[in-house]
């Protein structure tokens, strides 16, 4: 219980999660709130309603009636007689929306509206209240705090998986005998994925681009693609044009660092490094340049930059349905506003008409081959 002093009277708060009622004199009267916390109503001991009010959506009063009158009102906090809000750090003024001195938070770079010193909840009070004068930016400052530390301790537990499965595997080498390497579970590799999807969420997905055991891959080395045509430029882009709509055709430059052909007809292609943890951003600054490895496989939708780039023959036509991975295209705009901010990255995916693959292309999705 707290207590407030006037000239000549005095009243007294019983609090809980909010204050409960007030005291005036010997008699007890309760407040009833709205979904913002606003005082709507004061009944005495009995129930009555001996008060209620409306607000406009910055806490000007509208409307006021009865008997039992209360200094809380909008949001529940304390108005003074000459009807500023007091929200501890500053007033705010109902009227005008706003407050009165600067608020000390200097407000988020990313939030144009916290930026602004005077604003009241960055203009959206019929949702939110400032119970201190300054918590409503700091809270957003604090939630992106969060969120940093959060994808910093995704990356940090990635790395250590990382480091365990390669130790892993040279264990295994070692004791081949192990029941443990050879009983087809991996546990690490299912966290690895985890990690990389809470970093990099993807935009769909369908199976699982990392869940390709070491029995599937040597299936497909024994029973891959490795009798598809082979066709010109010409005949590529007349087929292109006549291509049945239940095909996706995307097109692929065989690394030649290390060699992907003619293996990639049995194997299908194979990120250069499966657990890596590059943003699709960061691949597209980064694709181009050398020794550079990531959890991506770059295709194009336009056989003419295929043609532009490729190094050495040939050139792979890929059918994006028989991708069972997840798939970034980024030539959809949702996709691309999504996961690309910088200039450069922007400029680099239009201009190639870019779609990513995560982990692996399998070598049925392989239809024909461009010289």
């Amino acid at each position: 219980m707290i207590g407030e002093t006037q000239p000549g009277s005095s009243s007294y708060y019983l609090l809980g999660l909010d204050v409960i009622g007030q005291q005036g004199g010997a008699n007890w009267s309760y407040f009833g709130y709205d979904g913002l916390g606003s005082v709507r109503q004061v009944t005495n001991s009995t129930g009555t309603i001996g008060y209620s009010a409306n607000y406009d959506p910055y806490g000007a009063p509208l409307e006021q009636f009865g008997t039992l009158i209360t200094n809380l009102g909008f949001t529940g906090e304390y108005s003074d007689p000459s009807g500023l809000l007091y929200l501890r750090a500053r007033y705010a003024n109902p009227s005008t929306g706003t407050f009165l001195t600067r608020d000390p938070f200097e407000g988020v770079m990313m939030r144009a509206m916290s930026r602004n010193g005077y604003s009241y909840v960055e203009g959206n009070p019929v949702n939110y209240a400032d119970p201190s004068g300054k918590f409503w930016p700091a809270a957003i400052g604090a939630a992106i705090l969060v969120a940093k530390i959060a994808v910093i301790a995704t990356a940090a537990v990635l790395v250590y998986l990382n480091t365990y499965r390669a130790l892993d595997a040279v264990r295994c080498a070692n004791n081949p005998s192990d029941p443990s390497c050879n009983d087809g579970s991996d546990p690490i590799r299912d966290l690895q994925r985890i990690c990389t999807e809470i970093l990099n969420p993807p935009q769909s997905q369908t199976t699982d681009p990392f869940n390709v055991t070491t029995g599937a891959k040597d299936t497909a080395r024994t029973s891959g693609n490795a009798t598809v045509q082979t066709i010109t430029q010409d005949q590529a882009r007349v087929r292109e044009n006549e291509q049945d709509e239940s095909v996706d055709v995307v097109y692929r430059n065989p690394s030649i660092n290390p060699p992907q052909h003619p293996e990639a007809l049995i194997t299908g292609f194979y990120a250069k490094n499966p657990n890596a943890t590059y943003t699709i951003e960061g691949h597209v600054l980064n694709a181009g340049k050398k020794n550079f490895q990531s959890q991506y496989i770059s295709v194009t939708r336009d056989l003419g930059v295929a043609i532009r780039k490729k190094q050495l023959p040939p050139i792979y036509a890929i059918d994006l349905n028989k991708v069972e991975g997840i798939v970034y295209d980024l030539t959809i705009p949702s996709v691309f506003d999504q996961y690309l901010k910088g200039t450069t990255a922007r400029n680099f995916a239009r201009d190639s008409e870019e779609a990513l693959v995560v982990g692996w292309i399998p070598p049925t999705a392989i239809l024909y081959l461009i010289e």
